[in-house]
């Protein structure tokens, strides 16, 4: 099911790895890059507040996640530095609209 119940033919499978880069535990600046499950395995990167990507990955998500689901993943992250998200549907457009960069070309 896509995250609107409607298939995208623009639309692909991703999978987040979010590194932290600094800041409060709060709302850390993190580095979160987005690589293509399966096809050409594309990567795009992008550097943001924990605040922000958490909201783009609400909407990525194929299935609406609690918040416990991100709340669970944001200390995880905290406490590993590192955390990692699958089953994101994103539109290649949607890269575009929150700045997203192709870093693997």
């Amino acid at each position: 099911m896509f995250r609107d119940g409607l298939p995208h033919s623009d639309a692909s499978m991703f999978r987040a790895q979010l590194i932290w880069i600094s800041g409060p535990r709060c709302d850390p600046t993190i580095r979160m890059l987005l690589v293509v499950k399966g096809g050409d395995g594309s990567v795009y990167e992008v550097t943001a507040s924990w605040s922000k990507c958490r909201a783009w990955l609400s909407s990525f998500l194929v299935a609406p996640a609690p918040d416990l689901t991100l709340d669970k993943l944001k200390h995880f992250l905290v406490r590993n530095k590192y955390a990692a998200l699958s089953n994101l549907i994103i539109r290649l457009d949607d890269l575009d609209l929150y700045g997203l960069q192709r870093v693997d070309e």
